[in-house]
């Protein structure tokens, strides 16, 4: 029910919190025979123009104007062109393979090293038990609308409920279908960062802690899943962004994870396959170095829940590897 009211404390503080996530992005440049390319960006950092040809997404978030329908994505000529438009954890073939180097689903196990840096995150305990999911649960209502974007998407009241304008409606059953054709890995990732922070409290979706959170009959749980996967389809969010190599990349998430602040920063990884078709976002929580420039990131993937994997630089040969499925309900190519 929409309530216009001042808002609580923890439902300030998580707002607050939202305007400065920023997002990492692993994109795979879309020109036969390229090396791959990483895209970053951070909240602290001034937009930036992308270079053609590579796929970007960006943030922070903040509170926005009324929506306006916006499309999930646009691809051309084998190319990435609006690749801002992508979504992650859209739509996937069961064939998509995400990284654009040869790998196996033992690549990207957990790997062996030198710890470089380590936020502290664990799939268990801090992760959500349970998989990352397509249809059969809910997504937006008006209440998450408002929460994203004021009251200015209300065109009328009945009572405490918010009557939608007719293109908020749209935009909020664009990204609702969007969400049930694909996954909410986004959602996943954004929201156990935010619970790990206690910027989200998971007493509020009746657990004492994330391991115990059950998804079935848990209305408030799906629905806040779906408002932190929305979180990435905000204009706000995709008109900042840093392109750079693996190296790069690599260098920005090991100086955040160097002296994290998890309740005022937060960081999600995020790539294409190389066919820009569909995309998948996960949790770095570490880093460790492997000897003769190879470094894994550890990652909580959403697909996998409770299982420690990494994905692979190669800052010599600037390439990266990961071996996972874009939408849950197809295997991992």
């Amino acid at each position: 029910m929409w309530q216009k009211q001042t808002e609580p404390g923890h439902q300030r503080r998580r707002r607050q919190l939202a305007t400065m996530l920023g997002i990492i992005a692993l994109i795979w440049q879309m020109i036969g025979g390229a090396s791959p390319a990483l895209s970053m960006s951070l909240s602290m950092l001034a937009a930036a123009s992308p270079p053609a040809g590579y796929a970007v997404v960006s943030g922070p978030v903040e509170q926005s104007s009324t929506p306006t329908p916006t499309p999930t994505r646009s691809f051309a000529a084998g190319a990435a062109k609006n690749a801002v438009n992508n979504i992650f954890g859209n739509t996937a073939d069961a064939d998509d393979d995400t990284s654009p180097n040869d790998a196996t689903q033992d690549d990207a196990k957990i790997a062996e090293g030198d710890l470089v840096v380590d936020l502290g995150f664990r799939p268990d305990p801090h992760g959500l038990p349970f998989e990352n999911y397509a249809d059969g649960y809910d997504n937006l209502t008006s209440t998450e609308m408002v929460r994203l974007f004021g009251d200015g998407v209300c065109a009328a009241q009945r009572g405490d409920r918010c009557l939608l304008s007719p293109p908020a409606r749209q935009w909020m059953e664009r990204y609702n279908q969007a969400m049930s054709g694909g996954g909410h890995c986004f959602g996943f990732s954004v929201l156990s960062l935010l619970i790990y922070a206690d910027a989200v409290d998971p007493l509020l979706f009746n657990a004492a802690n994330p391991s115990e959170l059950t998804l079935a009959g848990n209305v408030n749980l799906q629905r806040e899943i779906a408002y932190a996967w929305s979180f990435q389809a905000l204009q706000s969010v995709r008109d900042q962004a840093v392109t750079g190599a693996p190296s790069d990349i690599l260098d920005a998430l090991i100086d955040y994870l160097e002296d994290p602040d998890p309740g005022e920063e937060t960081y999600t990884l995020a790539f294409v396959n190389r066919r820009g078709r569909g995309g998948h976002a996960v949790t770095p929580y570490a880093v460790e170095d492997l000897g003769n420039d190879q470094f894994a990131v550890h990652i909580y993937d959403n697909n996998l829940p409770g299982v420690e994997r990494s994905l692979l630089i190669d800052r010599h040969a600037e390439t990266w590897s990961y071996v996972a499925s874009v939408n849950p309900n197809s295997r991992a190519a």
